[in-house]
């Protein structure tokens, strides 16, 4: 599908949306771009809040109120509907940055730590999530419950995917 440009006022550049029945209806709106580079239209009845156009373009109707609208590919300009992306709950559910570990992490991997007897244990969001045999399956369980909680944005430890059915909890 064609994306349509929206110009943006004050400025000499355009936003992107999808040319379905949105993009006519958008274009009727005056645009700006904010000083965090969103582009947004003022509103005119109390209680006079902005409408941000990736909301909009989005569906605002659709999301809730503490969720935000991500860009995949970082650019805020690009509000196709193929662009966006959903996060529940942002700023308290946001995965942390950059993804780094500890440095006083002696496994090197997010939420895994040995115990005296060999094993090792899964703490995600100070919450116990398991004991395991191996330091693969417990890697596996943290990054299924990282990307239960943030999806694709997840920060993850760099192990092949396991199947977790046949993982062993001891």
């Amino acid at each position: 599908m064609k994306p349509r440009k929206l110009p943006i006022i004050g400025t000499d550049q355009f936003a992107l949306v999808d040319d379905d029945y949105d993009g006519e209806w958008l274009s009727t709106f005056k645009w700006y771009l904010n000083p965090n580079g969103y582009v947004y239209r003022p509103g005119f009845r109390p209680p006079r809040s902005s409408h941000q156009l990736s909301r909009v373009a989005y569906g605002e109707s659709l999301i809730p109120p503490k969720a935000m609208v991500f860009f995949k590919d970082g650019n805020r300009l690009n509000c196709q509907t193929s662009n966006l992306q959903l996060h529940l709950y942002a700023g308290t559910n946001l995965p942390p940055g950059p993804y780094k570990v500890r440095s006083d992490n002696k496994l090197g991997y997010r939420g895994v730590r040995k115990t005296k007897e060999g094993r090792y244990i899964v703490r995600f969001f100070n919450q116990y999530a398991g004991t395991y045999k191996t330091v693969e399956e417990a890697c596996a369980v943290y990054n299924e419950l990282a990307h239960e909680r943030w999806g694709d944005r997840a920060p993850q430890n760099n192990f092949p995917p396991l199947d977790l059915s046949k993982v062993e909890y001891v």
